[in-house]
């Protein structure tokens, strides 16, 4: 029997009616839409893809992925252990945190503690501070990443206000308007530097600025998962109080993240709780080939940020060339400023899903939303919070320094075909 996938992710024969089928979505028959999904027989397992979705995760760089290997077998020992083995990853562990440092600012006046991810130090710079009196304030903007929603959802329970802010249509928070939102009993503002759905690059300085000079007993927490690595840090590293950062963004490890802190503030408590490692903050054996993998790849990707950006936003051209905007499909969000080779594509009338799965068929990998919640089936927080027409869906393809000129031209050409010949069809 031929199977394939539904809008949800269930597995169901080819032409069988999908339980969650909504007619409105693709009109016509209620039958599984079957053109445009790949039957599990017709994988091409050996198929070479396109990657396209480096916004979700990066594939790591050859050289890191060797330089780790080679420190596997090296600092293997204990960083806690007292003997010289030990002594030599924890030596190694402080070295990796300098250089990391390096990257964004002055290392005399911040310190890391490292984490299993992104996610994990989000959830420390938001709940690591949370304890307190009720009635305080946090401030952040209705588009950030989950892991900084969802610890959010849990203040509110402690009495902590938590108030957030709308950016404009074009995906970009007016400074003043966040502003206006912090007050004596803010303790904490958290904000994303570049978001991970749709690109945009939120002004970080100038609001750090503001609140330095304003409310300069305030926090400031800024989320750098998505630009560290494609973007100029040092800027940041200036106003910020806490920089969360996550190595396999940036072509390094999987399984390993930061939170830079900077010297004299407040530490925040713990949220796994153990041996007491890195000063308390997070107890567990730290990664330490990985975390030296991670500092050796974001020093890379930093020497070379003009370059690659130049490059990527070349790319952007050469899709743009290939594709052509349309009554049925057009780039969106490519005025704002935002992450170099970041592109969506915003089409009425088709799901994200049925376009994403037309397009790996044909070898090219492209994302129909956020990782984190792609199987949850509903409505992106962020394309709400834009205000985007409830009738427009979006693709996001996300290109790297490793992305060819060429497979832009193919992805463009692929996706524009796609979309006429299916909309052709409704």
């Amino acid at each position: 029997m031929t199977v394939g996938f539904c809008r949800k992710k269930r597995l169901l024969p080819l032409c069988h009616p999908c339980p969650c089928f909504h007619r409105d979505k693709l009109g016509g028959s209620p039958l599984l839409f079957i053109s445009y999904f790949h039957s599990i027989n017709s994988i091409h397992r050996h198929m070479e893809y396109i990657y396209l979705d480096n916004a979700s995760t990066t594939k790591i760089d050859s050289e890191v992925l060797q330089f780790m290997i080679d420190k596997q077998t090296k600092f293997y020992a204990n960083p806690s252990s007292s003997h010289i083995l030990g002594a030599q990853s924890f030596s190694a562990i402080k070295s990796s945190a300098n250089q990391i440092i390096e990257c964004i600012g002055d290392p005399g006046i911040w310190e890391v503690v490292f984490t299993a991810s992104g996610t994990e130090a989000n959830n420390l710079a938001i709940s690591g501070y949370s304890s307190g009196p009720s009635g305080r304030r946090i401030v952040i903007t209705s588009i950030e990443h989950s892991s900084i929603l969802e610890p959010c959802k849990l203040l509110t329970e402690k009495k902590i206000e938590v108030i957030k802010v709308n950016p404009e249509t074009n995906g970009i928070v007016k400074p003043e308007n966040l502003m206006k939102q912090i007050n004596s009993s803010t303790f904490l503002v958290s904000i994303q530097h570049a978001n991970n759905e749709i690109g945009t690059i939120q002004p970080v300085e100038l609001i750090g600025q503001e609140i330095k000079r304003l409310f300069p007993e305030v926090l400031l927490h800024v989320d750098a998962v998505q630009s560290a690595g494609k973007i100029d840090l040092k800027g940041i590293g200036q106003v910020a109080d806490l920089i969360t950062l996550s190595a396999h963004k940036f072509q390094g490890p999987k399984g390993v993240g930061a939170l830079l802190i900077r010297k004299g503030i407040k530490k925040p408590a713990p949220i796994i709780r153990g041996g007491g490692q890195q000063g308390g903050m997070r107890s567990g054996t730290e990664n330490t080939p990985a975390i030296m993998a991670m500092a050796f790849s974001l020093i890379k990707k930093t020497k070379n940020l003009h370059e690659s950006a130049k490059y990527l936003f070349e790319l952007e051209k050469v899709f743009d060339s290939n594709f052509e905007n349309t009554s049925l499909a057009r780039r969106i969000f490519s005025d704002s400023s935002h992450i170099p080779g970041f592109i969506v594509v915003g089409f009425d009338g088709l799901p994200s899903e049925v376009l994403e799965h037309a397009m790996e068929k044909e070898g090219i990998i492209i994302s129909s939303g956020a990782a984190c919640s792609s199987r949850k089936n509903k409505r992106s927080h962020v394309l709400e919070a834009v205000k985007l027409s409830r009738k427009t869906n979006v693709v996001r393809i996300v290109a790297s320094t490793e992305t060819k000129p060429d497979e832009m031209v193919i992805t463009a050409r692929k996706l524009k075909q796609i979309i006429e010949k299916i909309s052709s069809s409704q």
